[in-house]
């Protein structure tokens, strides 16, 4: 019997809700010669009954660590960006600090935020990404967030930024432990998911692919963050699918 992956409670016998013969991924598709042999598969989808998680029973794709997107460079993305860290740097004073992108792709969003008084890095698992950002000029490196005792590059960093790659992400709590001790003692991060109560409000079951292993709702992404050190500053939904979270690192208490 499987497991939740944020709090371990076994997940039982009977999936929410069963996919069969769904793509076995969204990228890396095959090709003429492999065609023959790709075949679709079953998709079970369950929710944990402690922490509400609701999590395919499944393998993660191989390129989990991988940020692929669509749409990076577009107007409405970019701008959206921008409008984040205006009101992000704004509210929280952030002002010269370090600011770092937990897969951040070809640095299709560190690139607006270079237009900020701040410190921009980013890292990326895929190697043919990093090398398209460092050739934008941008401070990028191949790494990832594996193990809470993994050492971030440049760090400690006053902010983190993550977008749509928390979901991807079987081991979270691995890897939100890793980036909260790569933070400084007053540490944030914007982080956004995307959100399932869209897709049980649409029926837009299209949503559902291996690639995306854990479809948050904002009581499980606030139980995920508070179980991993973090508080929730502000949490919104943005354009009906999107949770966004604004967290800071819970402080220690000295007695």
């Amino acid at each position: 019997m499987s497991k939740c992956i944020i709090c371990g409670t076994e997940l039982g016998d009977k999936p929410l809700f069963e996919l069969h013969n769904a793509p076995a991924n969204a990228q890396d598709l095959s090709d003429y010669e492999s065609l023959n042999n790709d075949q679709g598969i079953s998709l079970d989808l369950y929710q944990c009954t402690c922490c509400g998680l609701i999590q395919l029973d499944c393998e993660p794709v191989n390129y989990f660590r991988d940020v692929i997107r669509g749409g990076g460079w577009s107007d409405t993305l970019q701008s959206l960006r921008r409008k984040q860290y205006r009101y992000l740097i704004d509210s929280y004073h952030l002002e010269g600090k370090k600011f770092i992108e937990i897969g951040c792709g070809e640095g299709e969003f560190i690139v607006p935020l270079t237009e900020f008084s701040v410190q921009v890095f980013g890292i990326e698992n895929r190697e043919g990404l990093v090398k398209k950002a460092i050739s934008r000029g941008l401070k990028v490196w191949r790494a990832f967030p594996e193990t809470p005792d993994n050492i971030i590059d440049n760090g400690p960093f006053d902010v983190f930024l993550m977008f749509n790659f928390l979901e991807h992400q079987p081991k979270p709590n691995d890897m939100l432990q890793c980036i909260r001790n790569n933070l400084t003692e007053d540490g944030i991060g914007l982080l956004t998911v995307p959100s399932f109560d869209y897709v049980f409000r649409k029926s837009a079951f299209y949503e559902l692919m291996r690639d995306h292993i854990a479809y948050y709702t904002e009581d499980s992404l606030r139980f995920l963050m508070n179980r991993n050190g973090f508080d929730i500053m502000q949490l919104e939904t943005l354009n009906e699918h999107t949770i966004s979270a604004v967290v800071r690192k819970r402080k220690k208490v000295y007695l």
